[in-house]
This record gives C-alpha cells, sequence and structure tokens, in this order.
C-alpha cells in the first residue's frame, strides 16, 4: 500500500504485492475487474470513478482479510505482474 504524498490533490492510495527476488522485483496490482466487482457486491467500500479507477473508501479489518484471505475470490492481477530488474552497473 502506498501513498502519493507529493499530489496534495490525490487521496489515493496504490496496493498490491510486492516480491524482491535477487536482483528483481516483482509487483502485481489489483485486477480492476474482479476488484469492482467485489465493490458492486459490497464486500469493499468505495466508487468505481471510471472504467480503469475505483477509489476504495475506509478498509477496516474485515476488508483487508478479504484482499489477503482471497476467500472470496482473488483480487490481485497474478496473470500479469510487473517484472523490475536491477542491471549491473
Amino acid at each position: 500500500l502506498a501513498k502519493d504524498d507529493e499530489d496534495e490533490d490525490n487521496e489515493g492510495y496504490v496496493w498490491g504485492r510486492i516480491k524482491k527476488e535477487g536482483n528483481r522485483v516483482v509487483l502485481w496490482l489489483p485486477h480492476f475487474g474482479r476488484t469492482a466487482s467485489a465493490l458492486a457486491a459490497g464486500r469493499l467500500p468505495g466508487t468505481k470513478l471510471s472504467d480503469s479507477d475505483i477509489l476504495l473508501g475506509e478498509l477496516r479489518e474485515e476488508h483487508h482479510q478479504l484482499i489477503a484471505s482471497q476467500e472470496k475470490g482473488v483480487l490481485l492481477d497474478w496473470e500479469n505482474p510487473l517484472v523490475l530488474i536491477r542491471m549491473p552497473q
């Protein structure tokens, strides 16, 4: 979970799962469709702003558990990770 503190107009966060493996970092971001479905079903608080943006409301412990446990479906996009590799200098 990360927040851009330098942007005063942005009150949002970016979240995902990060794994460091040697000289690379793998990042999985939320799957928009599955997160939007959880929002529409009332399992997560928030608002769908557009076809590519969701503003989540205040997350309580049960919301964090829902995201982490994957009991009600996988909210992360496991199929399309972002991989960053540190190149030797």
